[in-house]
């Protein structure tokens, strides 16, 4: 389950990745906002980076990945929706929990389910999955903006759509 939801996400994620900046551009947002968006996004990840953990060692691991699932879905949706660059802001403010609340019990599923002397090793497979296919999607991302009209917002959105359903998908069956 876990390599699914690394390598699925991380295929995903890399559709969209390079694009942010300018998806977030072509939506209104100015260099210095730009700026603003990411400092914001790492001062939330500062503050919830303890409570976080407090979560992840108190509470059923399956529950904290399923809420982070849940909530990298609905930031994932604002990108696709968004109408101008405050959505993005409002994104930007729910990635670092989810990425937190995924990340850390990921972590400790996987630590917990192998066995010591499996565990590297396994840890190392279920990341070289996901590079192997993020390899691709950076590709398949540039091919559909340029099909779409560029780099544009216009052009940049179905990239997201494509990320919000692949998400959607994924996690139904991680969940």
């Amino acid at each position: 389950m876990m390599v699914a939801r690394t390598a699925g996400s991380h295929f995903l994620y890399n559709l969209t990745g390079q694009y942010t900046s300018i998806y977030t551009k072509g939506l209104g947002a100015d260099n210095f906002l730009i700026g603003l968006i990411s400092s914001f996004s790492a001062f939330i990840s500062m503050l919830v980076s303890m409570p976080i953990g407090y979560i992840t060692d108190k509470y059923n691991l399956k529950h904290v990945l399923g809420a982070g699932m849940l909530l990298n879905i609905v930031m994932i949706g604002l990108y696709a929706a968004a109408g101008d660059w405050r959505w993005i802001f409002l994104a930007m403010a729910i990635n670092p929990i989810s990425m937190a609340l995924m990340f850390r019990s990921q972590q400790v599923i996987v630590t917990n389910e192998l066995e010591d002397r499996d565990r590297s090793t396994g840890m190392g497979l279920r990341l070289q999955v996901a590079y192997l296919l993020g390899l691709v999607s950076p590709i398949i991302g540039a091919t559909i903006v340029n099909i779409m009209g560029g780099l544009t917002a216009s052009g940049i959105r179905p990239l997201y759509i494509i990320r919000f359903v692949g998400l959607l998908i994924i996690y139904s069956y991680i969940y």
